[in-house]
C-alpha cells in the first residue's frame, strides 16, 4: 500500500527528512480515520540568519523535483524533534548541516502560517567559510545585502546564478531594517566586508 510522505523541504526550509503523514490517518490511506481532524499537523521547524560582518550564510538548496525552491538560497535549520526546544534545535541543525557549533543564538520572529511555523534565531558566524562543511543541500556562501535586494547570487558550485527564496529574502530584508542590526552595524561592532571580504566565497560539498 502507498502512504503519503510529506517533507520539510516541501515547505521551503531543512533538508528532505520524511514526515510519514498517512500513518496519521490509517496505514496506506490519506483519508482520516471517523474523528480525525482533515488537515495535516502543523510542521515547525527552526532557521538561522548567521551573518558575519554585513553577509549572511546561506545554503543553496538541492535542484531535485519534488521540494520547494529546488535550487534556490534559503536558510540552514530544519525541523523541531519531539520534545526539543527550538533554540536546542537549530544549533543541532547547524551542527549537523554544516558542523558548526554556535554558542548562543537569538530569537528573531515566529512567523506562523496554516502550514507551518518557523522560529527564526540569528547569531553570528565567527568562523571562516571555508573551516565549514557542507553536509546537506547544493553549495553554501555569504550573501551581501546587495545580492539580497537583487534577489539572486552567482553559485561556483553550480557554476550559475541562482536565485533566493521569496520567504527567505523576505525575512533578510526585514531583519535588515530592523534598529537593532542597524545600531550594530553602525557601532561596528561586527566585522565589515573590508576587514574580510568573502563576498565571493563558496565551498563544495563534501563526498
Amino acid at each position: 500500500m502507498d502512504e503519503l510522505i510529506y517533507t520539510l523541504a516541501e515547505y521551503g526550509f531543512g533538508s528532505a527528512k520524511p514526515l510519514p503523514v498517512a500513518s496519521l490517518y490509517g496505514f496506506g490511506s490519506a483519508k482520516p480515520l471517523p474523528g480525525c481532524p482533515m488537515s495535516l499537523p502543523t510542521v515547525e521547524v527552526a532557521i538561522a540568519i548567521l551573518y558575519q560582518g554585513e553577509q549572511f550564510l546561506m545554503q543553496l538548496r538541492d535542484d531535485i523535483p519534488g521540494i520547494y525552491y529546488p535550487g534556490q538560497w534559503g536558510f540552514f535549520g530544519g525541523h523541531i524533534e519531539p520534545g526539543e526546544t527550538p533554540d536546542v534545535a537549530v544549533k543541532r541543525e547547524l551542527l549537523e548541516e554544516i558542523g558548526y557549533r554556535s554558542e548562543a543564538v537569538t530569537l528573531f520572529a515566529r512567523l506562523e502560517s496554516s502550514e507551518v511555523i518557523r522560529h527564526v534565531f540569528y547569531a553570528p558566524l565567527t568562523v571562516s567559510i571555508d573551516t565549514l562543511e557542507l553536509h546537506e543541500g547544493w553549495d553554501l556562501g555569504l550573501l551581501s545585502i546587495t545580492d539580497i535586494k537583487r534577489g539572486d547570487r552567482y553559485s561556483a558550485h553550480a557554476n550559475q546564478v541562482r536565485p533566493l527564496g521569496q520567504p527567505h529574502q523576505k525575512i533578510l530584508l526585514d531583519f535588515w531594517q530592523q534598529d537593532f542590526w542597524q545600531q550594530t552595524l553602525s557601532s561596528k561592532m561586527i566585522k565589515t566586508p573590508d576587514d574580510q571580504d568573502q563576498t565571493t566565497k563558496t565551498r563544495r560539498p563534501r563526498h
